[in-house]
């Protein structure tokens, strides 16, 4: 508990100058022109670095943003509720329905093909422009959104965010993971395995198939015996494992040495730990589209 407000205060020491346009080496803009939230500087600052102005990683961007507001915002609900437009704003910029055409200001569902199911990568490049690099971040993305909509109540955002996140998981497991079964048959199937991403919205889903998860890990813990297997990669395995064995994924957390970048031990004990229980999502949102946050943005 001592620990939240360092948390919160360095959450609002990094986010809020972006919200307030006081941030010296960027700042976010509406950009009228394709209807999203893009940055000012065009090569000074990683956002622009990766193509952000062009909406290359858009939706992984804006993700993280939103996943870390719904955070600060869970802890402090003044700061949540002072700055509740901008992070909708941000939302809205890659997850807005776009059925009232006359009223919306964003691209419909940027991101997102309605056909696979699944978010592209790039969406101005001339290049490659059906590219999907880190599914695992689009389902982020999403989730992130819903937890927002969970943060404020709004049972729309909720319910949006979680069925997009759940595409983009049913894509994952179609066209990514190679398993026996699937659409990739034969000795490929056989020699090349799967990789499943560690995030606190795919444990439900996980949860509905254990013997598949317990498939994934006896194939993978051979492999762990590997000279270039380091403690870093030996952690996804092992947070996998926890999914049906609790106690002794948890100690061979415990003994690792060292993490993957973006990984960390609190995350892992983090994961391990909340395998259990479910929370239920507060429904507050109102139907009226004049009182409904979702349906001013969004919709």
């Amino acid at each position: 508990m001592e620990l939240i407000p360092a948390i919160k205060m360095s959450l609002r020491e990094y986010i809020e100058p972006w919200l307030v346009d006081n941030f010296e080496k960027n700042g976010f803009l509406y950009d009228e022109k394709w209807g999203g939230i893009v940055c000012k500087s065009g090569s000074s600052y990683p956002l622009a670095d990766y193509g952000f102005g062009r909406y290359n990683n858009h939706h992984f961007t804006l993700g993280y943003f939103v996943f870390s507001i719904a955070v600060l915002a869970k802890f402090d609900d003044e700061w949540g509720m002072k700055f509740k437009d901008h992070a909708y704003a941000l939302v809205a910029s890659y997850m807005s329905l776009g059925k009232n055409k006359a009223k919306s200001k964003y691209t419909k569902i940027r991101s997102f093909d309605p056909y696979k199911l699944h978010s592209w990568t790039n969406c101005l490049h001339d290049n490659h422009p059906r590219h999907s690099e880190i599914p695992s971040v689009s389902i982020n993305a999403y989730y992130s959104a819903s937890l927002l909509g969970m943060v404020y109540g709004d049972d729309h955002l909720v319910t949006v965010g979680s069925t997009l996140a759940s595409f983009e998981i049913e894509a994952v497991k179609t066209w990514w993971h190679v398993k026996e079964g699937g659409v990739y048959e034969g000795e490929f199937s056989k020699k090349n395995k799967m990789v499943l991403p560690i995030t606190p919205v795919l444990s439900e889903i996980l949860f509905s198939d254990v013997g598949f998860v317990r498939d994934v890990v006896e194939w993978a813990l051979p492999s762990l015996a590997r000279k270039e297997a380091t403690d870093g990669w030996k952690g996804f395995v092992y947070a996998l494992e926890a999914i049906y064995d609790h106690k002794n994924a948890l100690k061979k957390i415990r003994d690792l040495k060292g993490f993957h970048e973006g990984n960390s031990l609190s995350n892992m004990l983090w994961w391990v730990h909340s395998m259990t229980g479910k929370k239920n999502v507060r429904s507050w949102c109102k139907k009226e589209a004049n009182d409904c946050w979702f349906c001013t943005y969004c919709c």
